[in-house]
């Protein structure tokens, strides 16, 4: 059994990464309505506040569990998205970087600010030597924080992710612990 992760409060520009909170109901629900995000995360689609708490428990036992560190990305304390880092199972130096924010916190650039903050952690503090983060091919905004955070194209996954019924391809990034730093 693994021993478990412990979440920190990291400082993320003008936002903090920080564990979940029973408070952060209302982000989950507003989650749970943006079709981009509950399409190809976990959050499912049109929660209750009784499945935004069970969402945010999840979060917790994930991380006792030692599967990955999943932050809540706050402003002034607020719940405004999601980042998290996934260790990959069977190599402790690679892992994965994912990311939300709430569609009435959009432009504020706090998925750049959280991206950035995880990278620096993850090799500075967890010694991981590489990092990839994935988006869909289309996805203009996740491509341009995944380059403006210093992660490099690496190529389309095809038929990488299920999405509902099917599956999607995926443009993979990644960023290596000896890359120039943002």
């Amino acid at each position: 059994m693994a021993l478990g992760f412990t979440i920190p409060t990291l400082r993320a520009g003008p936002f903090s990464l920080r564990p979940f909170e029973d408070g952060d109901v209302d982000l989950v629900r507003e989650a749970s309505a943006a079709p981009d995000i509950s399409a190809t995360r976990a959050v499912p689609s049109e929660v209750d506040d009784e499945d935004a708490i069970a969402f945010i428990q999840r979060q917790a036992s994930r991380a006792r569990a030692g599967e990955g560190y999943p932050f809540a990305i706050a402003e002034d304390g607020t719940a405004i998205g999601h980042a998290g880092l996934w260790p990959v199972h069977g190599d402790a130096e690679r892992a994965v970087v994912d990311y939300w924010v709430a569609p009435s916190h959009r432009g504020q650039h706090a998925a750049l600010h959280a991206v950035k903050a995880i990278a620096a952690w993850a090799f500075d503090e967890l010694g991981m030597v590489r990092l990839e983060l994935t988006t869909e091919p289309d996805n203009e905004y996740g491509i341009r924080i995944a380059q403006q955070a210093g992660f490099h194209p690496e190529g389309t996954l095809r038929s990488w992710t299920p999405v509902g019924a099917g599956r999607h391809d995926m443009r993979m990034f990644s960023m290596l612990a000896t890359d120039e730093r943002f």
